[in-house]
């Protein structure tokens, strides 16, 4: 295997690797859409490069400096720490969407148009690996094609003293970590959510995870790279003073993934309503759904590009969702989570349920009698997530941010 070859099935692991393999097959429709994708792709990068000819980012960006990279709302709000504790951080996007939150400059991968011409002799090459999956989501291997290449060109001319993550395995994200121990620039990884056994191998310089759960995970994936601390959840500090113990169940928050199927979880919706009038319901999908869902009136709304996720929680006395690391986030605030399918996806994806971190609910029916159960007792659930983050009942609770910079600063001040 040449070492081009073992590079992007690095970089493609998570979009076409193992867990691909388990979502529902979307359609000839689907498919359709993707091959166009994939097709229209190059035409994009042409257009960057008349639009910005040999600029490297899109907005105002120095030499040097500890770069912030983010392709998401929910990996701004997990750096956003670093930005005010960490002398010379600066916000770094990777998707133009995330832009509508802050003017931040914009990496530009139009660089990558040279190396298109590899799409269908990398095709032939990783098929025996990904199989069907690359038939089905070509647009994947497009938009990976020349990311390494096109991010080692921007490293090399602004230099960052560091790279700080919070997504692992993205194509972005994974090009720019190749790029970055290509050219010895010192990277850093800080987990925004809960993580599984379906990622690629850490490779970092610096690997921030949040307790031995995770630990055990990114084991699975293969040999680790770096160093590796147990820091807790950074973003949970400010929240974790609003633990609420010995209060009524009054309030159910229904969270939703971008894998969830809509009309299941409206028809469920539904079904709560009528059969518990008197709990008032929020729902919350995912900062990156696009869908809209037919809920009830009289369920209340959390925007999560308004309203951070331990916000909306604080508020809550019980959590209802699928797969998502929103349980765990709950289960932090002394908040009781039931674990119900939306989706046919894997089952407990994230092993909360095996971990016994969560209950679950197997049916519509199965969840009114968990709530009911609930209304008549709220238990203390806290001490559930000990396995998920080290810092509980430690010196260190509530204080992951600063331990945290501590060991990111001792990297730094190691390099220089």
């Amino acid at each position: 295997m040449s070492r081009r070859t073992e590079r992007y099935l690095d970089v493609l692991h998570v979009a076409l690797g193992p867990y691909s393999r388990k979502l529902p097959f979307g359609g000839t429709k689907v498919v359709v859409k993707n091959w166009f994708s994939a097709i229209l792709h190059p035409f994009k990068l042409l257009k960057d490069v008349f639009l910005f000819g040999s600029r490297k980012v899109d907005g105002q960006l120095s030499e040097g400096g500890v770069w912030l990279l983010a392709g998401s709302k929910n990996n701004l709000d997990s750096l956003q720490f670093l930005e005010e504790g960490l002398e010379q951080a600066v916000f770094v996007i990777t998707n133009k969407k995330v832009g509508r939150y802050g003017d931040f400059p914009r990496l530009l991968f139009h660089e990558a148009i040279k190396s298109i011409w590899q799409f269908w002799p990398l095709f032939f090459q990783l098929l025996p690996t990904f199989g069907k999956q690359l038939w089905r989501h070509p647009h994947q291997l497009a938009f990976a094609i020349g990311k390494i290449r096109a991010a080692r060109k921007i490293l090399a001319h602004y230099r960052p003293q560091a790279l700080i993550f919070s997504n692992d395995h993205h194509s972005d994200m994974r090009g720019l970590l190749w790029a970055a121990n290509q050219l010895s620039i010192p990277t850093i990884y800080i987990q925004h959510a809960s993580v599984s056994e379906y990622f690629p191998p850490l490779r970092f310089s610096l690997n921030l995870l949040e307790g031995e759960d995770s630990l055990a995970k990114y084991r699975r994936c293969g040999s680790i790279t770096g160093k590796v601390e147990l820091v807790g959840m950074p973003k949970f500090d400010e929240y974790h003073i609003f633990r609420r113990p010995g209060r009524a169940l009054r309030k159910v928050g229904i969270c939703a993934n971008l894998l969830d199927n809509g009309d299941r979880l409206t028809a469920v919706s539904r079904r709560l309503s009528e059969r518990l009038p008197e709990l008032e319901f929020t729902f919350r999908k995912h900062p990156r759904e696009e869908r809209d869902f037919s809920l009830p009136e009289v369920f209340g709304v959390s925007d999560p590009t308004q309203e951070k996720v331990f916000a909306f929680l604080k508020e809550q006395d019980l959590v209802v969702a699928g797969d998502t690391s929103t349980h765990l986030e709950a289960v932090l605030l002394n908040i009781p989570s039931i674990y119900f399918r939306f989706h046919q996806q894997k089952d407990d994806y994230f092993g909360y349920v095996a971990n016994g971190l969560i209950d679950r609910a197997d049916s519509i029916e199965s969840l009114i009698e968990a709530i009911k159960a609930y209304q008549r007792e709220l238990p203390e659930v806290l001490h559930r997530a000990k396995y998920y983050n080290a810092t509980i009942g430690t010196e260190w609770e509530g204080k992951s941010q600063e331990l945290a910079l501590r060991h990111i600063n001792e990297l730094l001040n190691e390099g220089s």
